[in-house]
This record gives C-alpha cells, sequence and structure tokens, in this order.
C-alpha cells in the first residue's frame, strides 16, 4: 500500500495532483483517488487504506472544513498519530483542528524550495520513517496500482459477479474482507430478488389446474386444423424486436458498450475496457478487440483496414511509457511494419489530451509531452519520422463528460491512408 493518503475535497482536486506528482518525484508512494470510492458502504475502505498508509496528509480549505468525510479522516489519522496537515487555502479549522499546526500551501506552485512544503516534506519522513531522495522511484508495484485501480472499476459495477473476479485476480488483497462482505450482500440480495413468495394453494387449485389442462387441449387442436397465413411473421421467444444487448447493463457501461457494439473498433472496445474490465461484457469485449487485431495482420487475403485509430491511455506518469503503454506502442509499430504491401499510409497524427491538473497552459504542455514520448516511442521502433505529426489539445476534447475522468488523459493515434489496390 502507499506511504502516504492525501485527504481532499473533489474541487480542490488540482492541489492533491499537484502534491502527488511531487512527493512522488521525492521517492513516496501516495494514495489520493479516495474521492472515487464516495458514500458511506466505503467508509471502511478509506480507513483500512489510511491504517496502511504511514502519513495522512489532510488539504485544509474551506470546501473541507466542510465537509464531514475529510474531518472524519484527519480524526482518524490524528488519532493514529499519522495526521500532516496543510493549509491550500485560507480558512477557519474546524473544531479540534485549530490548536494543531499545518502547513502554509496557500502561495505553493510546485517548486521544491518552499517553506510551508519543506516542512510538510518533514513531517512527511518522519512519519514513513525514510526521507526523501529526488528522482528515487516510489516504492509501489505495478500489481498494486493495477488492484486499486481494478478495484474502483469493480465498485462501480455493484456486481457478485465482478467481485469474485477480482478476488480470483487478486486472492491477497487489502480489500478482502470488504470485498467479501459485499459477495455475501449482493449474493443475497440476488437471491431474494430471484425468489418470489410462492402463492398459497387454496381448494381451487385444482380446479383451475383443470381448466388450464382443458384450454391448452383445446388450443392445440386448432393449432393442428386451423388454416395458416404463410405471409404472416412467426414471433418467437428469441425475435422480441424490444430486446436489446444492453438490456443486461446500465448507465455509462450501457452507452459504451453500445458505441463499440455500433462502431466496431478497437479504440470503442478499448475504452469499455479501460473503464469497465470486469464488466459484464469484458470477456466478449476483449475477444472482439483481439478478432479486431487479427484482422489487422490477416495473411490470407482479408483487406487490411488503413485508417485505423489507437488510443493509449495515461496514468500519473504523463512523460513516460508504462510497461502496458510499451506494449501498445508495440502493437501500433507492428501494425504499421504489416501495412507496406497492403496500405499507402499518409501520416500518423498524434494528439496528447489532458485532465485539468494545474492550469490550462500547464495541461497544454503536458499534452503535448505525452503525444512527444510516444513519437519518440514509434520512431525507437523504425516508424519513419517525416509521417509522424503531434499536437497537444490540452482539456479541449474530452470523451468523458467527467473533465476529472481517466479516460480523458489519453494519446489518439490517427491513420490517414488508403488501401492500395492490386490488378
Amino acid at each position: 500500500m502507499a506511504d502516504i493518503f492525501i485527504s481532499y475535497k473533489r474541487e480542490d482536486k488540482p492541489h492533491a495532483e499537484q502534491l502527488r506528482q511531487v512527493l512522488e518525484h521525492y521517492g513516496f508512494s501516495v494514495w489520493f483517488d479516495a474521492e472515487l470510492l464516495s458514500g458511506d458502504e466505503f467508509r471502511p475502505v478509506i480507513l483500512e487504506m489510511i491504517d496502511k498508509c504511514s502519513a495522512v496528509i489532510v488539504l485544509w480549505s474551506p470546501k473541507t472544513v466542510r465537509s464531514q468525510f475529510v474531518i472524519d479522516e484527519a480524526g482518524y489519522a490524528q488519532r493514529n498519530d499519522k495526521l500532516c496537515p496543510a493549509i491550500i487555502e485560507p480558512c477557519d479549522l474546524p473544531f479540534g483542528f485549530g490548536g494543531m499546526h499545518a502547513d502554509n500551501l496557500e502561495d505553493w506552485e510546485g517548486q521544491a524550495r518552499h517553506p510551508g512544503f519543506n516542512r510538510l516534506l518533514e513531517s512527511v519522513e518522519k512519519k514513513v520513517g525514510r526521507e526523501a531522495r529526488l528522482g528515487a522511484p516510489a516504492p509501489v508495484t505495478e500489481s498494486e496500482k493495477s488492484e486499486i485501480s481494478d478495484f474502483q472499476a469493480v465498485a462501480k459495477l455493484r456486481s457478485a459477479k465482478a467481485w469474485k473476479r477480482f478476488l480470483a485476480d487478486y486472492p491477497a488483497t487489502t480489500f478482502r474482507r470488504f470485498v467479501e462482505d459485499q459477495i455475501s450482500e449482493l449474493d443475497s440480495t440476488d437471491e431474494a430478488k430471484g425468489s418470489p413468495p410462492q402463492p398459497q394453494k387454496n381448494n381451487n387449485t385444482i380446479a383451475i389446474l383443470l381448466l388450464g389442462v382443458a384450454l391448452i387441449a383445446v388450443l392445440g387442436v386448432a393449432y393442428v386444423v386451423w388454416p395458416r397465413d404463410s405471409n404472416l411473421p412467426q414471433v418467437t421467444a428469441s425475435s422480441d424486436p424490444a430486446r436489446s444487448d444492453t438490456d443486461e447493463l446500465s448507465g455509462r457501461e450501457a452507452e459504451l458498450w453500445e458505441a463499440a457494439e455500433t462502431n466496431k473498433s478497437i479504440n470503442d472496445y478499448d475504452r469499455y475496457l479501460r473503464e469497465f474490465p470486469y464488466g459484464e461484457k469484458a470477456e466478449e469485449a476483449q475477444r472482439k478487440r483481439r478478432e479486431l487485431m487479427d484482422g489487422y495482420f490477416d495473411d490470407e487475403g482479408i483487406e487490411l483496414p488503413c485508417s485505423p485509430r489507437f488510443t493509449i491511455y495515461f496514468n500519473h506518469d504523463l512523460t513516460s511509457l508504462d510497461a502496458e503503454q510499451t506494449s501498445e506502442v508495440d502493437e501500433i509499430a507492428q501494425w504499421f511494419h504489416s501495412q507496406d504491401s497492403g496500405c499507402d499510409l499518409n501520416r500518423l497524427q498524434i494528439e496528447g489530451h489532458m485532465i485539468p491538473v494545474n492550469g490550462a497552459a500547464y495541461d497544454l504542455q503536458m499534452s503535448g509531452r505525452m503525444a512527444g514520448s510516444v513519437q519518440q516511442a514509434l520512431v525507437d521502433r523504425g516508424v519513419p519520422a517525416g509521417l509522424l505529426s503531434t499536437e497537444a489539445f490540452g482539456l479541449s476534447k474530452p470523451i468523458h463528460p467527467d473533465a476529472d475522468h481517466p479516460l480523458n488523459r489519453r494519446v489518439e493515434i490517427i491513420v490517414q491512408g488508403t488501401p492500395i489496390s492490386t490488378p
């Protein structure tokens, strides 16, 4: 689990994001996405996260001092000697915290030499028991990052089946007790829904059954002897036009799945899988994505698509590629080199997109750096630099209505090409 837990209000997320980035540069691992687990049912999970962390930074502002959740987290951290408070905007601290020193970050903009940040860093070092070291890798594994990300995704589904798959993937999860409680509760709910109360038998039951049997017999005879109009449509249970493949889904999951099934594109299946890795359609989405990718490399005469769009989603490290992103770049480069005889490729446009972090200018710059890192990775894999161009869009082209959503932090590679006709 992470070294540091940051407690804040959603509206103050840019401050939390900036602080997380700087602390990670000093070699600390940070958990700050607790806002994604909103609701009373997740309070035990938040408390368990605080138990696992060594330090808890509370960002006091006019918003957080009115948040009972933040006040509760601060109180719990204080009782466990983990609290490192900081003030990001002028405010009167809640009752019980006014007499405790809080480091002033009101004018801090991410710089290393700042009195308030330096004092906060010293407090963190004492709580964690390790000195900050600029450039040191944060001691958190990719597996731990994946576990937290998948936990958040499954939590949105509220599905016993999804929780069971999560436990199968992460049998030693930090959240095991909570997950088991969720499975038990959801299984009980499903059983109650699937077992409606049976009607009590009465003296008329036999008569009703006999009448039903007689009616079925009459209808059966009528079906045999009655003339049929061959032009009438035959309706069966499986051909109900009102039933949709998305009936079993809801909300955002149904929306993403419908887009994927409509467009039949790798990009749209990726979007579904990114947001719902444990969704009801996850296995089908993975299969269909593989089928589309296989089509790119088919040698049996299938026409190769020459203008696909690829999407690479970025996590917190905005300027370098992790193992998953590197694998995705490998796939794109493989696709490019397979098209030499099938497509006339004119250009690969690489577009960088961001979420709000530290102001429009900063976010635009970071989206450009993300696009540049993908461009360089493709050049390193033999894609000609002359075919590649980059453009930074910052926050201007989100694909999710929530500006802070991770789906908006991405690089899109748009291929412009045409099939080469063969005589």
